[in-house]
């Protein structure tokens, strides 16, 4: 899952006390799930809520929230563009914890795709994993899975 990682990069870029502190934003992946169906193909999906919990931070929630949107608008624009999902894809809480400081818990809706086919392993982010994939070891599962005996036989 690379939006996760992407989502905390793009965080650490838009907020400098972020680079400093990087422990200061948590980021969780809750209510994650595998959508497939029977196609012949090992493709599959993703669907997760990304839960970014900032502590302690001082600064404008403006800048945070400015971020966030970029970052939908270029990896899940379906959150802006689908009504139903702009409804309820984003969501946030807030906990102050003094004059200047609060914590803040945001959630999004996500999905991501990995496609498999012909040995290769693709993802709307995954790119550079694929990369690092043994072709070989995955070609071998590949044709083991594909072409396996059917226990229905």
């Amino acid at each position: 899952m690379n939006k996760a990682a992407s989502f905390r990069k793009a965080m650490a870029s838009a907020v400098p006390s972020l680079n400093d502190d990087p422990d200061k934003l948590l980021v969780f992946i809750d209510q994650g799930r595998i959508v497939a169906t029977a196609a012949p193909s090992l493709s599959f999906e993703y669907r997760f809520v990304l839960n970014a919990i900032l502590l302690d931070f001082a600064g404008d929630a403006d800048t945070i929230f400015v971020a966030l949107m970029a970052w939908v608008q270029r990896n899940q624009s379906d959150l802006l563009a689908n009504v139903d999902e702009r409804a309820n894809g984003i969501t946030f809480e807030v906990d102050h914890l003094t004059q200047s400081t609060f914590d803040l818990s945001i959630k999004l809706s996500l999905t991501e795709g990995v496609s498999l086919w012909a040995g290769k392993v693709f993802s709307a982010l995954a790119s550079e994993a694929a990369s690092r994939i043994n072709r070989k070891s995955l070609t071998s599962l590949i044709g083991a899975v594909l072409f396996a005996p059917s226990a229905r036989s």
